[in-house]
């Protein structure tokens, strides 16, 4: 998992792109540095905090200013962590305690807060949460109710919205960024069912189609206008055919959408 960093002094200093990237597996953070044609390790950062256990770095993110960058340890006993780092030193500065598997996040440029879902990967499956902070000050506000596993947290570009898709629930939230409330919902697996149906329909139109074109021919009177008609309904057809394709594509695509969350 990586995550952009804007550059701060020493990166002025080398006039490179620098990224963070968390290793999961192995309790690390890699600093890379890119200069346009060839990628570098720079720096490899441990993280965590049980020696015998491994914690796994999941979400990572950059603070607007360039000035500190955030991990989140998703697994803990039982809940994750929070850990606050400086981009100058890529020292831990501060850490604060979260909910059950905390995992991606994102900062808002307008409220300052940092917003990470609790995927809670390991236990029921029942509605967690997107967990709001201050990283300043590094104190939890609050935990705002969503839906079972949720994941991808987004801010929206004008910072006023936090989005997460609920893995298990199949639902897409949308969290406004000042109340800390729930401003919408929608359901994922209604739309599904939706297009599914879109499709039985479609299909059966396609079908009826087809046997009025095999009608038509046993009862034409001359070849003339078995061509014509049989070819103004066969377009028909292939017009629904590529309707069919399409509400096929947006199940595939609102599917796997739901599996990488």
């Amino acid at each position: 998992r990586l995550n952009n960093m804007k550059l701060n002094h020493k990166a002025k200093q080398y006039a490179e792109a620098m990224f963070y990237v968390a290793s999961e597996s192995e309790d690390t953070v890699s600093l890379i540095k890119f200069d346009g044609k060839e990628a570098v390790e720079a720096e490899r950062i441990d993280v965590g905090f049980m020696f015998a256990e491994i914690e796994g770095p999941h979400g990572i993110t950059v603070d607007p200013s360039g000035d500190f960058w955030y991990i989140s340890l998703a697994h803990g006993n039982p809940f994750g962590t929070l850990v606050k780092y400086s981009t100058e030193t890529n020292q831990a500065v501060a850490r604060t305690t979260l909910g059950l598997f905390p995992a991606s996040m994102e900062i808002s440029t307008i409220t300052g807060f940092l917003y990470c879902v609790n995927f809670n990967l390991h236990g029921d499956m029942v509605p967690s949460s997107v967990s709001v902070v201050d990283p300043e000050s590094m104190v939890e506000i609050k935990q705002i109710k969503t839906g079972s596993m949720p994941h991808g947290s987004r801010i929206s570009s004008d910072g006023l919205f936090q989005y997460s898709v609920a893995m298990m629930s199949g639902e897409f939230f949308e969290i406004d960024a000042i109340s800390l409330e729930v401003s919408r919902i929608l359901d994922l697996e209604k739309k599904i069912e939706i297009l599914e149906s879109t499709i039985q329909d479609l299909q059966a139109q396609q079908l009826e189609i087809s046997n009025n074109i095999i009608t038509l021919i046993q009862h034409a009177e001359t070849m003339n206008n078995v061509t014509d008609a049989s070819g103004m309904l066969a377009q028909h057809v292939t017009e629904l055919e590529e309707k069919i394709n399409l509400a096929l594509s947006w199940i595939e695509k609102e599917s796997r959408q739901k599996k990488l969350n």
